[in-house]
């Protein structure tokens, strides 16, 4: 069964202003919101002798916009942006994060920096997700992997190798190009459950652990960075679950 996207609810909106920046920020629920940010002595202006227009701070972004949602990933370095938007006013950088622990909150190291590591690992739970990052395979592991799927061999034009139950369609905006490098391989999950736990047995028993295995989809990417060298990238995923989203 697919997953269900539920849209979350608004819940209000804050404002802060002073002479330097200003910050807009619409709130909802699940630790979302919408922000914009505003550093007000950052705005061009026209120089009347050079006849031209210059820019206080040339190297200094006036604004920002975060749209935080589920992909916590993005949305932390989206944080990170406007906090350097703000980084000439204390008090609207502070106003800014103490508002902002909405959204923060279990994101932030003790020193106040994003931890990137926590944002993956709450975008993987929301998303109900096991993600294997890429990894490179042994020789031993890349004999199983070609004796279990022969598709997934080395091919010069197409370096890339897709595995999954079933693709979507394929994008109009998308160059062909890069539809040529990939090759698209359909194999039932329990197929692909099966090379999962004879390469990555350490993986496979995570996924056991965090998933019921028998209601699960799976998919697979293979890299051929060379004839020689390969490395592999996997998800196990739930089929039923709710993901709550500003897009619904």
């Amino acid at each position: 069964m697919p997953k269900i996207t539920k849209r979350v609810k608004y819940i209000r909106t804050e404002k802060f202003r002073n002479r330097k920046s200003a910050i807009e920020i619409d709130f909802y629920e699940h630790g979302m919101a919408e922000v914009s940010v505003w550093c007000k002595t950052c705005k061009c202006s026209w120089n009347s002798r050079r006849k031209k227009w210059t820019k206080r701070w040339r190297n200094h972004d006036n604004f920002a916009y975060i749209p935080f949602d589920e992909c916590k990933s993005e949305s932390m370095w989206d944080y990170v942006k406007a906090l350097q938007v703000l980084d000439r006013d204390k008090v609207a950088r502070r106003w800014f994060i103490r508002r902002m622990r909405h959204c923060t909150d279990g994101l932030l190291r003790m020193d106040g920096r994003p931890d990137i590591d926590a944002a993956e690992k709450e975008e993987d739970r929301l998303q109900h997700r096991t993600e294997l990052k890429t990894t490179d395979l042994d020789e031993a592991q890349k004999a199983a992997l070609l004796e279990m799927c022969p598709e997934a061999g080395y091919n010069e034009q197409a370096t890339q190798v897709h595995i999954s139950e079933s693709f979507p369609i394929k994008a109009k905006n998308v160059h062909p190009n890069y539809f040529a490098s990939i090759r698209f391989v359909a194999m039932p999950t329990e197929i692909m459950l099966d090379m999962l736990e004879k390469l990555f047995p350490q993986f496979y028993e995570t996924v056991k652990r965090d998933r019921d295995i028998h209601k699960c989809n799976a998919n697979l990417k293979i890299y051929w960075h060379s004839h020689t060298e390969v490395s592999v990238w996997a998800c196990v995923q739930d089929n039923d679950f709710i993901v709550y989203s500003k897009h619904a």
